[in-house]
């Protein structure tokens, strides 16, 4: 029986690659989020908890590192990319602070990777049972 005969025989293989490239890229796309507690706390507080935390300043935009130090009586900031260095924050110009909420932050990037992989793989199926569907047809007419 012939009813698993390529079932992406038709197609290049560079379109199937591209069809896996796409649904590994939105996968890893979807993995990167983030949630912030509302409640802000002090700066202090932020150096001695050693989490990440999204500073808001007074003029709107976010500053975001993985980590603040304390250093006498200056803050510095840690950012997440190795290449840069400490950032001094400016205490004056700041809103609030905001630490991440790391047990949320997780559910919600799993929630999604699952639910974007079941997609693809859902995606898939239907493809494939469409294709089988033809496959089967054919064969019946012959």
């Amino acid at each position: 029986m012939k009813l698993f005969k390529g079932c992406f025989s038709g197609q290049s293989l560079r379109s199937r690659s591209s069809f896996i490239a796409v649904g590994l890229a939105v996968c890893l796309l979807l993995q990167s989020c983030s949630i912030y507690r509302k409640t802000s706390i002090s700066l202090e507080e932020a150096a001695t908890s050693g989490t990440p935390v999204k500073i808001q300043r007074q003029d709107g935009r976010p500053l975001r590192f993985k980590a603040v130090e304390q250093r006498g009586d200056r803050y510095f900031g840690i950012p997440n990319s190795p290449r840069k260095s400490q950032i001094p924050i400016d205490t004056a110009g700041i809103s609030g602070v905001y630490p991440k909420n790391i047990k949320a932050s997780r559910r919600v990037t799993t929630a999604v990777g699952v639910l974007a992989a079941g997609g693809i793989a859902f995606g898939f199926m239907v493809a494939m049972f469409s294709y089988l569907g033809e496959t089967v047809v054919d064969e019946g007419e012959q």
